[in-house]
């Protein structure tokens, strides 16, 4: 599986979604990312809307992943729910509950909605080393 490496350039947010994309609400969509061989603090998710609704929600959480598993993964951190208003609309920057050390290894990010209008072309997780 070729899985993104969080310390390659992330240039327009790309490579964990790179298309425009539209969600089925309560569902899902995950991509994982690998932490190469060094720790980084994850305290922020970089998004960007294009397609937001009034009254809408999003959220997104980081997953532990073990290779070869078929269980869920144990999630590590969350943003909790977003407002996806259309004021919300272009690169958002959320910030996680509780920010979390990655050592090197394999995760997931972890993307859901409460409706299939949110379109969404870009979605990153954003640290401080």
């Amino acid at each position: 599986m070729n899985t993104p490496k969080i310390g390659a350039p992330l240039g327009n947010l790309a490579p964990y979604l790179a298309v425009s994309t539209s969600f089925t609400a309560n569902q899902v969509t995950c991509v994982l990312f690998e932490v190469p061989g060094f720790s980084v603090t994850i305290n922020n998710v970089l998004w960007n809307l294009l397609g937001g609704v009034n009254a809408t929600h999003a959220g997104f959480a980081i997953y532990a992943v073990t290779p070869g598993s078929t269980t869920r993964g144990v999630r590590l951190a969350d943003t909790g729910p977003l407002a996806t208003a259309v004021a919300n609309q272009g690169v958002n920057t959320s910030p996680f509950i509780t920010p979390v050390t990655l050592p090197c290894g394999q995760y997931c990010l972890a993307f859901n909605t409460d409706s299939a209008a949110i379109t969404v072309s870009a979605m990153a997780p954003a640290g401080v080393n």
